[in-house]
């Protein structure tokens, strides 16, 4: 901090000194001028980092003064009046134009250019909006007092969900009242706000708690009485096994709700979040925002941000609550959970410099011009945009109604048309008096201070950031700590008697420690947090306490010792926060013995094998890091494996349920997350039991059900001889004698239809023919169980007809055992739906596939959520003897793969929604049969769509990606020289020509893109870019897709004919850069592109036209359609219908003759 001093105060005086001389608001740009340079100069020698992340300085934009008066002038003119709420049934929005008739399109121009506080502002609220990093920081600290395995942190609704529908994955237990708080009168477990007695609570109330008390009591949740009827309002206290308390108060769910719809907007676009900081500071500037003195509360600030951006004209905000499923009063919430955690802002700010009329900056100067001609005496608002005449006859009160509270005002406040008048009276005089000071307030101090926040005196320097190569001497810093020298022997005492947790450094920067060795004999320093310890009177608080149990006459002296925090001190969280780019986290890993595996987003590649390093490091008992292929690629459900870091050394070992189990890691599946679900299913089981594991693995429930629950009869199958070679040795290793569980190596058909089904017929004639036969002792169940999630499903067709050739021996059996089969499979949705969806499609899946005349599906446990879209259930169906002997069903057609692409071949099946249109129609479209295009795909992702980074790195994403266009067989590409590739022989005589004409970095020109962070990343990038691609009829597939996420400004893509991507090649484009440069794209003919490919290109908000035709697996076409003009107002979408033109026409026109 001292050696930044100098050029703080350096930087502080010239600030003030361009703001005086320019008359600009603090975050404006001012013109080109000696003192300019000087500032620019400054900048580039003494703060060169701070220059890549602060937007504030000086661009050389001439003449920008010069014009600020004219841009003036025209803001003075706009004018918005407020008319009657649009009645139509399409949309809410309100209508509101210039006071002199003149329609929106003709808003004179205006040069944002010349004019940058709307640009800085809207850069300003981005850096200063603290909402997502406060979120990021507390979910983290929530995280530490959990195992991850025990539960998974809902971030809003929590208590609510257990109540409406107890689907929670919350693993709460419920904390009985104890009987001594009882006597005392105390209601439920200290400290708990008291309320006063009431004659009861309402009747409804109590009645939706009445609903779920069964639900509560189950095992999930644990033991729960009625709630408290000496509470006004009806109470359950619950906490987690970490202690985590969660309180359940039943008058909350309106307001949860709220919160939600709330959360839902900040989610849906992040400008809401921008507004709403902006608006909030400016009702504390007014003292008019503290809802215990019956002023505003931020609740307001909200509403009136939401109500704003859903009036507008276009559709900044649409109608939320209609187009989000999880709003709905009638839903419990859960999809809300999965669909908040990864949508993120469908706004994507562009990287010009200029800004538009939809950012930030210009959206505050509309909202003041909005509001200041709302008469709040006479007119209410409400949460879906409209204006209506108040039904409150009150001139004191402003009525505000929220969708969740009914029709009643949920805006109290008393004189509160006069404080919203005063409030955007003033800001809009600040517009017209160019008071953008007052406007913004955003003075160097604020400036300053955010630096500050981002210069942590105890976090990794800056210059790690983007580190890919760990280098452990880097992460050296050395810093100031405050200590306090006190005698050894009453150390003891003030660290008893003294509450100092919070103000000392603590356990973080290990091995530093709260207390030192001095260097005086028989003394120790206390060494303190020097964030927390800034202020005097703080020390002097400190002070006093410690000298009053002290006692000894001596003052207490506070001194500063200097430290070298190194890369041992940071942990591993604090180290992926500093190296990784600003705004991306990781933290996801999971342990498996010595053998840590991850998961990386497509952001984090980049960075995998130093944070494959700092685990390695970090991580006790950790000796190998590998990373997790992207799916499962073979039937015996190993691993792809990517070594990062560490000795390769694959085998190991670990414990769960009190088993040890050992394993080839790279050969076997293993998934330590089901640990739960091993322990449930092995509860069901008794000493009766029949038990078949057709899929066992290595034995996770049949060990411990053998173990355990000691079942009659235990069988166990895999196909993988990996895993049955280490069930042998885990059977061993937990000293089960062999007999006791007989292990099979063969396909789960046939042990479905030979091994089980002759064992079941032979002890249940055992059993009949034996002499001590009772009627009365618990009888037995076969259990089947058939855990492969990806395919198990397909096995259900084996039990029909299973005992058909023991028909006869049947007739003969006294009593017959009841089938129980659990079949472990995935759910996955292409596009959002409720919660209740996907375990209607689980049971739906299994119907298909048993094919009897009824459902035999008793039961669907949700297992886990694999990932948003996508839940693991277990379907457990009771098979009738009816069905076991019925007429077995035709085998289905064996697809022509290797053993290994049987799961790429099912998971490929899975994804294929039923077509759109009728079959009348699509079928004059011959489309080439699914075998044939997972075939042809396979091929084109083996061949040439294999992404190479190492190639990447050497020629920079856009060269790389051509070489990738053209070896697939595009059409043409055009670059940003004007060249154009029609061919491969150009395309690698270009190539050499593009990378020989890059200046050197000293003799580089300005940064063509304005964007440092690209150049860093691609430093052999050369000054030449993709723009236009045709790739018609070529051979691209969802891999090669990887080449287009790091293109520097690509600006058409045209996929004609392109029939080997789907879905997840547009997830590429949207999270990488073309969501923000592409503005013109084109699909024609894709038979893999379906529903859900509409959320991707909800991302692509350059986009200005979007060309669609014939996707016949788009299922819901005009929804399609919908979708892309409310997210994309100023996009030109057209998708035909496929009768109307092209394929099918002719008959079509027959067909509506007849």
């Amino acid at each position: 901090m001292r050696n930044n001093l100098p050029v703080i105060a350096f930087f502080f005086t010239s600030f003030l000194l361009l703001t005086s001389c320019y008359n600009v608001p603090p975050t404006g740009i001012p013109a080109v001028s000696e003192v300019d340079t000087m500032i620019r100069q400054c900048f580039q020698t003494a703060c060169k980092e701070w220059m890549a992340e602060c937007h504030w300085y000086c661009d050389s934009i001439k003449g920008a003064m010069s014009l600020k008066l004219s841009l003036l002038v025209k803001l003075s003119q706009r004018s918005f009046s407020v008319h009657a709420p649009c009645t139509s049934s399409t949309t809410h929005y309100i209508d509101y134009s210039f006071s002199n008739g003149v329609i929106k399109s003709s808003l004179p121009t205006i040069d944002y250019h010349c004019h940058r506080f709307i640009e800085n502002l809207n850069t300003d609220l981005r850096d200063l909006n603290i909402i997502k990093k406060k979120i990021y920081s507390i979910r983290g600290d929530l995280m530490n007092c959990f195992d991850k395995t025990d539960v998974r942190l809902v971030p809003i609704g929590s208590a609510a969900n257990l109540l409406l529908n107890n689907r929670s994955d919350l693993d709460l237990v419920m904390r009985k009242k104890p009987k001594y708080f009882e006597k005392k009168g105390i209601i439920g477990l200290p400290p708990v706000k008291r309320f006063k007695t009431m004659e009861g609570f309402h009747e409804a109330v109590f009645g939706k708690f009445a609903n779920t008390y069964n639900q509560l009591r189950s095992k999930r949740v644990g033991n729960v009485d009625y709630p408290y009827f000496n509470a006004r309002i009806p109470i359950i206290r619950i906490f987690s096994k970490r202690k985590l308390q969660v309180d359940i108060q039943f008058g909350n769910i309106e307001p949860i709700r709220s919160s939600l719809f709330v959360r839902t907007c900040v989610e849906y676009d992040e400008r809401v979040a921008l507004l709403i900081h902006w608006l909030t500071n400016k009702f504390l500037e007014s003292k008019i925002l503290k809802s215990s003195d019956n002023l505003f509360s931020r609740y307001h600030v909200n509403m009136l941000v939401i109500h704003f951006l859903q009036a507008m004209p276009y559709p900044v905000l649409p109608d939320i609550i209609s187009l989000s499923p999880w709003l709905s009063k009638n839903n419990d919430w859960n999809n809300a959970v999965k669909v908040l955690t990864r949508q993120g802002s469908l706004y994507v700010p562009s990287n010009s410099d200029a800004p538009n009329e939809n950012s930030v900056g210009e959206l505050v100067i509309q909202m003041i011009d909005y509001y200041s001609q709302i008469d709040f005496r006479k007119m209410g608002i409400d949460t879906r945009g409209r204006v209506f005449n108040k039904t409150i006859n009150c001139n004191a009160t402003f009525q505000l109604v929220d969708d969740y509270f009914d029709v009643s005002s949920t805006c109290r406040v008393q004189e509160s048309p006069q404080f919203l008048t005063r409030l955007f009276e003033k800001l809009k005089l600040a517009v017209k008096e160019d008071n953008y000071q007052k406007l913004s307030h955003y003075s160097c101090m604020l400036i300053l201070r955010r630096l500050f926040s981002r210069m942590s005196l105890l976090q990794p320097p800056e210059a790690v950031r983007g580190m890919t190569k760990l280098d452990k001497e880097a992460f050296r810093v050395t810093v100031d700590l405050p200590v306090i020298e006190i005698h050894s022997s009453d150390l003891g005492v003030v660290t008893r008697r003294v509450r100092l947790e919070t103000f000392l450094i603590g356990h973080k920067l290990r091995p530093l420690k709260n207390t030192m060795d001095s260097e005086n004999e028989g003394k120790k320093y206390l060494v303190f947090n020097p964030e927390k310890v800034k202020e005097n009177d703080i020390k002097e608080k400190i002070g006093t306490l410690i000298q009053r149990e002290i006692d000894d006459g001596q003052p207490v002296n506070w001194t500063t010792i200097s430290k070298d925090l190194t890369f041992e001190n940071w942990d591993a969280k604090t180290i992926f926060k500093a190296i990784l780019p600003v705004g991306i986290e990781y933290s996801s890993y999971t342990q498996t013995g010595h053998i840590i595996h991850c998961n990386f987003a497509d952001e984090i590649l980049p960075f995998r094998h130093i944070i494959a390093e700092v685990l390695l490091n970090k991580v006790k008992n950790c000796k190998t890091v590998v990373q997790k292929g992207n799916i499962i690629t073979n039937v015996y459900r190993n691993l792809d494996l990517e070594l990062l870091a560490g000795e390769e050394n694959y085998e190991t070992e670990i414990k769960e349920s009190g088993l040890r189990f050992k394993m080839d890691f790279s050969k076997v599946y293993w998934n330590s997350r089901l640990s739960h679900e091993h322990e449930r299913v092995a509860g069901l089981f008794n000493n009766q039991s029949i038990v078949y594991d057709a899929c066992c693995g290595i034995g996770p429930f049949v060990l411990p059900a053998t173990l355990k629950k000691k079942p009659r009869r235990v069988m166990a199958n895999d196909l993988n001889p990996e895993s049955v070679k280490w069930l042998k040795v885990n059977v061993a290793l937990n000293k089960i004698k062999d007999d006791r569980i007989e292990i099979h190596n063969m396909d789960a058909k046939q042990f479905i239809k030979e091994n089980i089904a002759n064992d079941v017929i032979r002890l249940m004639k055992e059993e009949s023919g034996s002499e001590d036969f009772d009627e009365n002792k618990v009888e037995s169940e076969i259990h089947v169980v058939m855990n492969l999630p990806a395919y198990a499903v397909n096995f259900l067709p084996a039990f029909r007809g299973a005992l058909k050739k023991f028909e006869t021996e049947l007739k003969e059996i006294n009593k017959k055992w009841k089938w129980n089969v659990y079949c472990y499979l995935f759910a996955k949705s292409q596009v959002d739906v409720p919660d209740e969806w996907y375990e209607e499609e689980a049971r739906r899946m299994c119907d298909e596939k048993t094919k009897w005349d009824k459902s035999l599906v008793v039961n669907c446990h949700n297992v886990r959520t694999v990932s948003s879209r996508k839940e693991m259930f277990c379907v457990q169906l009771e098979l009738p003897y009816e069905y076991l002997l019925a007429e077995p069903l035709p085998e289905e057609a064996e697809v022509p793969f290797e053993p290994e692409e049987l799961y790429m071949y099912v998971r490929c099946l899975s994804l294929i929604p039923t077509p759109c249109c009728s079959s009348t129609i699509r079928g004059n479209a011959t489309l080439p049969s699914l075998n044939l295009y997972s075939f042809r795909r396979r091929i084109a992702e083996r061949l040439s769509n294999k992404y190479n980074e190492k190639r990447v790195h050497e020629i920079g994403p856009d060269l790389a990606c051509l070489e990738w266009l053209m070896e697939c067989g595009s059409t043409s590409v055009r670059m940003s020289d004007g060249q154009i590739i029609t061919r491969q022989r150009e395309m690698r005589e270009y190539i050499p020509h593009a990378l020989a004409e890059k200046p050197s970095m000293e003799n580089a020109p300005a940064i063509q893109t304005g964007d440092i962070s690209y150049e860093k990343q691609w430093p052999n990038a050369p000054y030449t870019w993709i723009v236009d691609v045709d790739a018609s009829d070529s051979a691209i597939a969802n891999e090669g897709f990887t080449y287009l996420r790091d293109v520097r400004r690509i600006e058409k893509l045209k996929f004609n004919f392109c029939d080997y991507f789907g879905d997840e090649g547009l997830k590429f484009l949207a999270q990488g850069r073309p969501a923000q440069t592409l503005t013109d794209l084109e699909i024609v003919l894709n038979p893999c592109i379906t529903d859900g490919a509409v959320y991707w290109l909800l991302k692509m908000k350059a986009l200005r036209r979007a060309h669609f035709y014939f996707l016949p697996y788009v299922a819901h076409r005009q929804g399609f359609i919908r979708q892309l003009k409310i997210a994309l107002p100023r996009c030109n979408v057209t998708f035909p219908e496929v009768d109307t033109i092209g394929f099918g026409y002719e008959d079509a026109k027959k067909t509506k003759r007849k």
